[in-house]
């Protein structure tokens, strides 16, 4: 049960991102989460993309604190804003999944019981 927990708790934190590039200025109008793959440093994750006279930054949280990246457009290949519907989807789906499927495997069989109730 502790490990069934564990996956749900994990599975919370799950971000899905769009394969469709976005430009900058649709991730500021936007504030969804985004991912910027970047020349030099990889994939970055922000909780959103702000600009400031022109300047676009990531923005992250860290230890109740707002923190401010620089980002310089040259050095971006792409930016992947979050899918929130398919992100909403795996976090709803895939415990009522994982739950059915250990009950079917560590349960009785699935199907119609005498009292006219449905068992998972």
């Amino acid at each position: 049960m502790a490990q069934i927990m564990m996956l749900l708790i994990l599975f919370q934190s799950c971000t899905i991102y769009r394969s469709t590039p976005i430009t900058l200025d649709q991730a500021v109008k936007n504030e969804y989460k985004v991912k910027v793959i970047t020349k030099t440093s990889g994939a970055l994750k922000f909780k959103r993309i702000g600009v400031e006279n022109g300047d676009y930054y990531g923005l992250i949280w860290s230890r109740g604190e707002t923190i401010r990246i620089p980002l310089k457009e040259e050095n971006i290949i792409s930016v992947q804003e979050k899918n929130k519907t398919l992100s909403n989807l795996l976090v709803i789906a895939l415990p009522v999944a994982l739950t059915i499927g250990f009950a079917n495997m560590f349960g009785d069989e699935p199907g119609w019981k005498s009292d006219g109730s449905f068992q998972f």
